[in-house]
């Protein structure tokens, strides 16, 4: 039952039940996310554009998670492959689909709930708090600005918001639970041989004919993808600093600024009593309230203590319980109506009653502080740092507003701008649409470089934040289109094939033989591990779904085995991710006591049941929007 439902989550719903959907830093470098040119698509849905950007993008992303899953197996020849194109503009247009019904039905993500989920995001947080600069430099180190990235994870949270609102609303009987957790916690005594491959290849040979006979019906698959080769401008804070030269002169003035400003921020140390008011208070409480505060005032005129009185009479309780004492404060501390008296009074003198937003106070200042100011040298370092800091942040916005308009101005030239804003032009190396040395490691180069605009009108791209204070302007100077790779440049890749292949088969053959005669009654596991050197046996008993000692291939393998009803060992025989073969029997099955099935553990699978429930009915969803919706996908771009 469970099996069944999970086979028929496919698409778009299974990535999201996965995490693949929901923003992660594996999917930033979007800088031409919104963009793309309005004439050039990969597919159309409703109307509403996929841009051959997002479909690069989304190549890129895909084969990283490929080449993340499969290490050493990875292949990059499959990303050629149509069928893997298909596929990745398949999940986007499933996409914007969901976004669409997203839509339809009124759904959104509020900016306050968008900032929660932000600040929530332990990545983005220093000691347990959102940190603003972390979050923009972590941002910035992966190709992305936090508008970007906000567009990005407010679509994927719509996206989610829709298939949970979906996922909780099928319903789970009893007996759809107790027939889960028999399957769940069901043990089934396994044995498997593994016959491993890698004798067989150590005995195969693979002849030039071979080798040039599988180059000419593979030869699609041994291709050079395109490369480009950049000119580009570089403007860097950093490297803006450290031409900038601060004189005695400026250090001078700069610290009489600041010395002026410290000696501004002087503290004051009062107490007060206040009569309270209550929020919307009408005219006649007010009255009483003043007249209550200019009696207590005329009591202090009259030598009356102050401390005494604000505990008797004040209504504010932390203070009064100190006099009336507030500690030292600085400007913009207390109200407006309060900081204004404050800060006029001289020590010992008692304000008259004060009318602020709380009430009525009566304010004596008691002492006064000025902050401490370094001296010159104490502070030069400091304010050296300032001033080149600032100077460089001012030249860096000044030539960064040039350089845009320049290179907009006249698209088929950096050479004007180099010229005007004392910029070198730079060469790239070689880059492909997966990456390259130096500015190829950017994805917002990646997706400028292939853009249509760079590539196929030739024009300078946008301003590029590689980095935090650190932009790019770049224009294809050469370009290699995707070319077949000499037979001599891959003849050792084609052997390692056609050995695998070979040496795959002859293993192959060899263990149907021997799951021939496991079947007739002639041998057993445990004599053809003695007979064969290198096979291993492994008998870990009962085990059951999810354990983690078992290899989750061979396990699955056991479960989907039927048993005899006569209690007879059934076998299986099968290659695992590595290319070994293994000869499986399922050998006994232990029934779970439901009985001893606490009631935490049913609630719990109850609710993964229902999310499984609820994920086939999400991926019927995304079936009938399809069906309903004009699509028009870019074939050619497919083919390419």
């Amino acid at each position: 039952m469970l099996q069944a439902i999970r086979d028929r989550v496919t698409g778009i719903i299974a990535w999201v039940i996965v995490g693949l959907i929901s923003v992660t830093f594996a999917l930033w470098g979007v800088d031409s996310y919104l963009g793309g040119s309005a004439s050039n698509y990969a597919a159309k849905v409703n109307d509403t554009e996929i841009s051959t950007d997002q479909y690069r993008l989304g190549l890129r992303q895909q084969a990283n998670r490929m080449q993340a899953m499969l290490g050493e197996r990875f292949d990059r020849s499959m990303l050629t492959t149509t069928e893997f194109k298909r596929a990745v503009l398949n999940r986007l247009v499933e996409e914007e689909l969901l976004l669409q019904a997203a839509d339809d039905y009124g759904l959104s993500i509020s900016d306050s709930y968008l900032a929660a989920r932000i600040h929530a995001d332990s990545a983005f947080q220093t000691d347990g708090e959102f940190d603003p600069e972390r979050y923009r430099n972590l941002l910035a180190q992966q190709g992305m600005s936090p508008s970007l990235y906000e567009h990005q994870l407010r679509r994927s949270l719509l996206i989610n918001q829709l298939i949970s609102s979906i996922s909780t609303s099928g319903i789970v009987t009893e007996a759809a639970v107790s027939q889960g957790l028999q399957l769940q916690n069901q043990g089934r005594e396994i044995a498997f041989l593994q016959l491993p491959l890698d004798p067989w290849l150590e005995r195969v040979e693979v002849s030039e004919d071979e080798i040039a006979a599988y180059y000419e019906a593979n030869s699609g698959q041994f291709v050079e993808p395109q490369q480009v080769q950049l000119k580009y401008l570089e403007l860097s804070l950093d490297d803006l600093r450290q031409e900038i030269s601060i004189d005695e002169a400026r250090l001078r003035q700069l610290y009489e600024d600041e010395k002026a400003r410290l000696a501004g921020e002087e503290q004051r140390r009062a107490r007060h009593i206040l009569i309270e008011l209550s929020e919307g208070a009408g005219a006649a409480e007010e009255a009483a309230a003043r007249e209550r505060a200019r009696a207590i005032h005329q009591q202090l005129q009259d030598g009356a203590d102050f401390a005494e009185l604000a505990e008797a009479e004040s209504d504010d309780p932390g203070s009064a319980a100190q006099g009336g004492d507030l500690g030292f404060f600085s400007r913009g501390f207390m109200v407006p109506e309060f900081e204004q008296t404050a800060f006029s009074l001289e020590p010992g003198r008692i304000s008259e009653p004060v009318r602020s937003p709380f009430g009525f106070h009566i304010i004596e200042v008691t002492d006064i502080r000025a902050k401490d100011v370094p001296g010159f040298e104490e502070m030069r370092d400091e304010l050296h740092r300032r001033a080149t800091q600032d100077e460089a942040e001012q030249r860096f916005y000044d030539i960064a507003d040039r350089l845009s308009q320049l290179t907009f101005e006249i698209p088929d030239s950096l050479q004007p701008a180099a010229d005007e804003l004392d910029l070198e032009i730079q060469t790239s190396d070689w880059i492909s649409e997966s990456g390259g040395p130096g500015i190829g490691q950017y994805d917002q180069v990646l997706n400028a470089a292939f853009s249509e605009d760079v590539l196929d009108q030739r024009n300078n791209s946008q301003p590029l934040e590689v980095e935090p204070n650190h932009v790019l302007v770049l224009r294809v100077a050469e370009h290699q289109p995707t070319r077949p790779l000499p037979l001599e440049a891959v003849s050792d890749r084609i052997r390692e094939r056609v050995a695998r292949e070979k040496a795959a088969g002859q293993l192959r053959e060899h263990g149907q033989a021997l799951l021939a005669r496991l079947e007739a009654g002639e041998t057993t596991l445990e004599a053809l591990a003695e007979e064969a050197s290198d096979a291993s046996l492994e008998t870990p008993g009962a085990i059951k779904r999810g354990d983690p000692g078992v290899d989750p291939v061979i396990a699955a393998r056991a479960f989907k085995l039927p048993r005899h009803s006569d209690g007879s060992v059934t076998r299986d025989a099968f290659v695992d991710s590595r290319g070994d073969y293994i000869l499986l029997e399922l050998r006994g099955v232990q029934e779970p006591d439901l009985q001893a099935v606490g009631e935490n553990q049913r609630q719990a699978f109850r609710r993964n049941l229902l999310q499984l429930y609820g994920s086939v009915e999400a991926q019927a969803l995304v079936e009938q929007l399809r069906a309903g919706a004009e699509i028009e996908i870019n074939e050619q771009l497919i083919e390419d």
